[in-house]
């Protein structure tokens, strides 16, 4: 028994020893990374990321929506914008409980 104790101890010494060198590099990848995520804020450039790819998700049926202008009443504004929605729901018929 202890003519193997020697190798199997050295083989989870180089097992440990590669599990340690792969996260340090993983931990220093992740540090670039967050420290590029800083500077893209600092200089602005992550909002305009941000902008450019939020402009993707909203649909183009939102897009074109038209001012309603108030009337003389709350409730007529109230009435227009419900049915500038209903027309907006009307034309999408793919979006969820739009029926």
């Amino acid at each position: 028994m202890k003519k193997y104790l020697l190798p199997i101890s050295l083989i989870i010494s180089v097992v440990l020893l590669i599990i340690i060198i792969v996260l340090t590099v993983m931990f220093f990848n992740l540090k670039d990374k967050i420290t590029s995520t800083i500077e893209q804020v600092k200089n602005g450039q992550y909002s305009e990321l941000i902008n450019i790819n939020a402009a993707d998700l909203i649909p183009e049926g939102l897009k074109n929506f038209t001012k309603v202008d108030a009337g003389e009443s709350e409730c007529d504004y109230f009435y227009k914008k419900i049915t500038v929605l209903v027309t907006y729901l009307e034309a999408n018929p793919s979006i969820p409980s739009s029926e």
